[in-house]
């Protein structure tokens, strides 16, 4: 049954399928229409861009390659910078994302071609970019807790021409010495060379292992090598050692003893057995022999330091009673000798001792190994100063803009460097490992001395001077005058008849490095070159100036607002008078004839700089009266000679046209 309102269900279903079905059909036509135009919409706009790019080699012949295997490279944000587009938030249509790509150019027979690609340039150029070449293996492996020095790393561009690398880096900050403490570390160096003319970047990549290739150190009695001890056969039990162990890792070590001394006469071995974590292993062998005590026996010495030190060391030989209380002790094997067991040792080496008794009987040569004995103090430093950019250039001691760190080395012949300090005074020093960044304001003198592991100490460095200034500068003040004493005052427009002088350019600077120039440019900045202290203008011209402060360190002040030096001498052309009668429709006027109708005059005239102002119109060429238009009507009746002149905006008056008017009644 129909609906007496609307539709039957039937109905209602037969027209939802249709729709449906009509949808399902178009859908796809319209995506592909859709689709199409995103596409060459998108094309439209790589064109604008390799078009830009073309533009600005136009401006810049000078800068395009010349050999076939060469090419260039920009980006779309050098476009912008260099003033050719005038925005880098340019969208890919069909995916709605920032256009970031590259334009690469490259020599196409006479002439270039101009390609956009959807890759930055770092990527879209590595056939041209520079190639570095390090003087290293691809995979170091350097010990652990030691030094790592940095290899050299040389580039050449594609045409073979030397560029400078800058680097290591590591995660993309410039680094100075690498932490060798952590055992199984691993870094990645990355070196860089610039390609200036090219704008691109080559880089190569190393990589640094901290390995344990050194095995445990053993000490016993402070010796670290194996040694015979007597034995008396008296003597109820072996004598017990001062045993010590360490590793370069700092890890623990594992140590394992064995023994075959008994109590009889003859020799028998005590082994010590040392193993690190990398499985690196030390054995250090004390052979004991058992004797009957018909000779003197040196049971032990004491007094060998372990750890470095910086004053002499003092051996003691244990006492022994054999044959008489009487003894004499020999530190030099036998050639000169004394009644104290005690001696001072002031140089590092092997010392030989010898016990006497008083019957003259000598025991066996005890060689004691004097190793951390250090009285002599380091070198003076080796201070290299860079500044933290990316060629890391050394720095010269004059004002910058940037960070500056320092390089820092010594040595010492017997310990090794400890650490380092510095000093503002020379009189109180602060530790420092080998490194050292100044990244603040400053103008300060620094010393630099080094410590050994004796804590001996270096003299002290030359004075190194770092001159940081990252300030802010103001924009420079500009003071002008004219000599028709009109008042300039920046970013705004004003003509004048007269002179413009620049009396002072001045920027003030209280702290830091001075103003060491100024600079002016007369593009809006594109370019700049160094201003002069004054400037004079006279003659006719319409330019716009603008300046910044430029300081020692390198810091530049935003520029002033734009200094108009429109200048207006010339007087404006003389006017051309069209007469007719009646109307401007009218017929043209013979100038002296006489007419019955009203006289119509349209007045015009050109000027080449600050433009026409106003009219003004005699009747004798003396008395003139201002023409508020450049149209005007004469009603009679008028019988008289009639004078124009243009007046332009800085009061310029131009050459006079003369006519004559008639009308009668």
């Amino acid at each position: 049954m129909k609906n007496k309102n609307g539709f039957t269900l039937i109905e209602l279903m037969i027209m939802t399928v249709a729709a449906v079905s009509l949808t399902v059909f178009t859908l796809p036509k319209v995506m592909e229409v859709l689709d199409k135009s995103k596409d060459e919409l998108y094309k439209t706009q790589v064109a604008m861009i390799e078009k830009s790019a073309k533009n600005y080699y136009v401006k810049n012949t000078n800068e395009l390659p010349t050999e076939d295997k060469d090419a260039r490279f920009l980006t779309i944000k050098d476009l912008v910078s260099n003033n050719f587009l005038e925005s880098a938030d340019i969208h890919d249509p069909r995916t709605d994302e920032i256009m970031d790509g590259c334009i690469i150019i490259k020599p196409k027979g006479k002439d270039y071609s101009y390609e956009y690609v959807e890759k930055d340039c770092s990527n879209a150029s590595n056939e041209y970019a520079p190639k570095i070449k390090i003087d290293s293996k691809k995979t170091v492996e350097v010990e652990v807790g030691s030094e790592f020095t940095f290899p050299e790393a040389t580039a050449k561009d594609v045409l073979g021409k030397e560029v400078e690398v800058s680097g290591p880096y590591i995660d993309d900050k410039l680094i100075t010495s690498l932490d060798t403490d952590k055992l199984n570390s691993e870094y990645d160096l990355v070196y860089k060379a610039y390609d200036e003319t090219r704008n691109i970047v080559g880089i190569e990549m190393m990589k640094v292992k901290v390995v344990d290739t050194e095995p445990p150190v053993i000490r016993v009695n402070g010796k670290t090598k194996s040694f015979t001890y007597i034995q008396p056969l008296e003597n109820k039990k072996v004598e017990n050692f001062d045993v010590d162990v360490t590793d370069n890792s700092g890890g623990k070590v594992d140590l394992k003893v064995t023994s075959t001394v008994s109590r009889v006469k003859g020799t028998g071995n005590i082994t010590y057995l040392a193993k690190d974590k990398s499985g690196n292993i030390t054995a250090l062998v004390v052979k004991v022999k058992v004797v009957e005590s018909k000779n003197p026996i040196i049971l032990k010495v004491t007094g060998n330091p372990t750890d470095y030190q910086n004053k002499s060391a003092t051996l003691e030989v244990k006492k022994t009673t054999y044959l008489g209380n009487s003894l004499e002790y020999s530190f030099d094997n036998g050639k000169t000798w004394q009644s104290e067991n005690k001696k001072e040792i002031t140089e590092p080496g092997t010392v030989k001792i010898k016990v006497k008794d008083m019957f003259g009987n000598e025991s066996a040569t005890w060689e004691e190994e004097v190793d951390f004995v250090d009285l002599s103090k380091p070198s003076v430093p080796e201070v290299t100063l860079m500044t933290d950019n990316w060629r890391g250039n050394e720095y010269d001691e004059t004002w910058v803009n940037q960070d500056v760190y320092l390089k820092i080395k010594s040595e010492d012949k017997d310990s090794k460097i400890a650490y380092y300090e510095y000093s503002t005074d020379q009189n109180k020093f602060t530790k420092v490992d080998d490194k050292l960044y100044f990244d603040e304001n400053m103008n300060k003198t620094y010393y630099f001395r080094s410590v050994d592991e004796a804590g001996n100490v270096s003299d002290v460095t030359k004075a190194y001077n770092i001159k940081i200034d990252k300030q802010d500068i103001k924009v420079p003040t500009i003071t002008t005058n004219t000599s028709v004493g009109e008042t300039l005052k920046l970013g705004t427009k004003k003509w004048i008849s007269g002179d413009i002088n620049i009396t002072s350019i001045e920027t003030k600077k209280d702290k830091g490095s001075p103003i060491v120039y100024y600079e002016v440019s007369t593009d809006n900045g594109y370019t700049w070159n160094k201003a002069e202290s004054t400037y004079s203008f006279s003659k006719n011209m319409s330019e716009v100036y603008y300046f910044r402060s430029v300081d020692e360190a390198g810091n530049v002040s935003p520029k002033t607002k734009a200094l108009y030096v429109y200048i207006d001498r010339v007087k404006p052309a003389t006017p051309q008078v069209t007469l007719k009668q009646n109307n401007s429709s009218g017929r043209t006027y013979n100038p002296g004839s006489s007419v019955l109708q009203p006289i119509y005059m349209k007045v015009q005239s050109a000027d080449s700089g600050s433009g026409i102002d106003y009219y003004q119109y005699s009747f004798d060429n003396t008395t003139w009266k201002d023409l508020k238009e450049d149209e005007y009507t004469f009603k009679g009746p008028i019988d008289t000679p009639l004078y124009i002149r243009a007046i332009d905006k800085v009061g310029n008056i131009s050459d006079t046209y003369e006519t004559y008017i008639k009308i009668v009644k």
